[in-house]
């Protein structure tokens, strides 16, 4: 069944990853679960770390940003300890 199409006006971004990583994308596109390209496994994945940044209250959700139908608390993800080098890992408190 072909996806709809967004209802919300969407912007194009370059973003550039290193080989391992690509890897890591293709893999995530291979379980199904992530889209059916690189590039929508990437989209997921930034859409997925900006909501566990909201419900960690790095950030504050701004009303008609998420995809409708997804709520914001994603425990798998929100509850996952930070990367070292996230923003959210130098958090004090």
């Amino acid at each position: 069944m072909p996806r709809q199409k967004n209802e919300v006006e969407a912007e194009s971004i370059r973003v550039s990853l290193t080989p391992g990583i690509l890897d890591y994308l293709s893999d995530l596109v291979q379980t199904g679960l992530f889209g059916r390209t690189t590039a929508a496994a990437a989209e997921r994945l930034i859409e997925l770390g900006i909501k566990a940044e909201i419900n960690q209250g790095t950030i504050s959700r701004r009303p008609g940003s998420l995809r409708a139908g997804l709520s914001v608390r994603q425990p798998a993800l929100a509850d996952a300890a930070p990367m070292a080098d996230s923003p959210s890992s130098k958090r004090v408190g």
